[in-house]
């Protein structure tokens, strides 16, 4: 509903343009770069976190370069220009490992595993999943190892082993039996439900 919020879009960018303190006019830029690509406005959207990400380097703020280009990452991914998602998700990973942050380390390594799988390099998508899976297990993170299985199914499932998918889909719901994050629940439970469906269709063959 993008001709609904561009008059509050533009109306930000006025405010934004006027700004004089630098790190106010990052953050709105930010903010503004975020509501952009929700609305589907990429192009504009990725030249701003492209902006951010130039200041956010020159301050040697590396988380903060990180989030940049892993927005960035994400919308090349939306377009399905994966080969780009998955450069800049490992420019994004250079500085993640330099500011020590381990929930964005397992959220990126998730998202280059789920990027590979897009392009059916199913080594490297294993690879990086199970890297998150890793890190997801040092913090304490139930859900990104939740998605990493999920994922990791997924990649099974189309390398045509559905035994393998089913296994990695009933790791991922153990482990959400008890989240908060029932819409994550909800999808991976609906995932083993198509691969248990495949299965007895083929048992059925």
């Amino acid at each position: 509903r993008f001709s609904e919020a561009k008059p509050f879009l533009s109306k930000a960018i006025t405010l934004y343009q006027k700004q004089n303190n630098i790190d106010e006019k990052v953050n709105t830029q930010s903010i503004l770069a975020t509501s952009l690509a929700k609305s589907a406005e990429y192009e504009e959207s990725m030249k701003m976190f492209e902006e951010v990400a130039i200041y956010q380097k020159s301050e040697n703020n590396n988380l903060e370069v990180a989030k940049a280009l892993g927005h960035i990452a994400t919308v090349y991914s939306l377009l399905h220009d994966f080969e780009l998602a998955i450069k800049t998700y490992k420019d994004c990973l250079e500085f993640i490992n330099k500011s020590d942050d381990k929930n964005a380390l397992a959220m990126a390594l998730y998202n280059l595993g789920e990027n590979y799988m897009y392009i059916n390099d199913f080594s490297n998508s294993t690879k990086f999943l199970n890297e998150a899976i890793k890190v997801g297990i040092i913090n304490c993170d139930i859900n990104i190892q939740a998605r990493a299985f999920d994922c990791l199914a997924g990649g099974y499932f189309q390398q045509n082993n559905p035994e393998l998918a089913l296994e990695n889909e009933e790791k991922a719901c153990d482990l959400l039996i008890n989240s908060s994050d029932k819409r994550l629940y909800s999808n991976v439970q609906l995932n083993k439900s198509r691969i248990l469906f495949t299965m007895n269709k083929l048992d059925e063959s």
